[in-house]
């Protein structure tokens, strides 16, 4: 009989770690965010969405500095500005206070695009060429930024891009902060189908030191 009883403990113990499991794999998928051009190009979308969170948590000082470093070097806070008998997100500078939507592309997309990451946690962020109208130092401090969140908000990142130049700042940033990286190779095939190669980061640094562009391996 206290067999039979253990036993039954055992099950119902590893049933409530199952729900559990599940419980935390749904709240995972239900937090994916899927960002692109489209989605920055809306800030209104992505104010409706992060702007009360960004101040709940004071996480608006982060994108202060992120648009110090790289963007706007006199940025000193965020703000609302009346506008067209509404409100809008602006960014106070030291002499002006510039409306989110008057800001350069690559700032104004740094800017939506971190806040994002700065208000989601234990999910993940499928990202589609973050690397558009961004200059190397700028796409270099975004991704910083980007990988201080995935520990600090507990993030996988899926990022797809067409730069090379994104991928080594990725894989330097990933050596420096240890943290673990997969490179995948993609290509659609003329039949339609969609080819998937794993590749290890020293793989492609091979690739490079030999003058080899790993995107046009089929090329070669």
């Amino acid at each position: 009989m206290r067999v039979l009883v253990l036993s039954f403990r055992l099950v119902m113990n590893y049933k409530d770690n199952i729900v559990r499991l599940l419980r935390d794999e749904l709240r995972f998928l239900e937090g994916v965010t899927f960002i692109d051009v489209r989605l920055l190009s809306n800030p209104r979308r992505v104010e409706e969405r992060v702007w009360s969170k960004l101040l709940m948590k004071r996480m608006d000082k982060l994108i202060v500095e992120l648009m110090k470093e790289e963007y706007e070097p006199d940025a000193e806070d965020l703000t609302y500005m009346p506008f067209a008998g509404s409100y809008m997100l602006a960014i106070k500078l030291s002499r002006t206070t510039v409306p989110i939507d008057a800001l350069g592309d690559g700032a104004r997309m740094a800017m939506l695009l971190a806040s994002i990451a700065s208000t989601v946690e234990d999910t993940a962020l499928l990202l589609e060429d973050p690397e558009t109208h961004q200059h190397p130092r700028g796409l270099a401090s975004l991704m910083k930024f980007l990988l201080s969140m995935v520990r600090k908000r507990r993030l996988q990142l899926f990022i797809t891009t067409h730069s090379i130049e994104l991928v080594n700042i990725i894989r330097k940033l990933c050596d420096k902060e240890g943290l673990r990286l997969r490179l995948f190779f993609m290509e659609r095939g003329g039949d339609g189908v969609v080819d998937v190669r794993a590749m290890e980061s020293l793989d492609v640094d091979i690739l490079l030191k030999l003058g080899i562009d790993p995107r046009f391996l089929e090329v070669i």
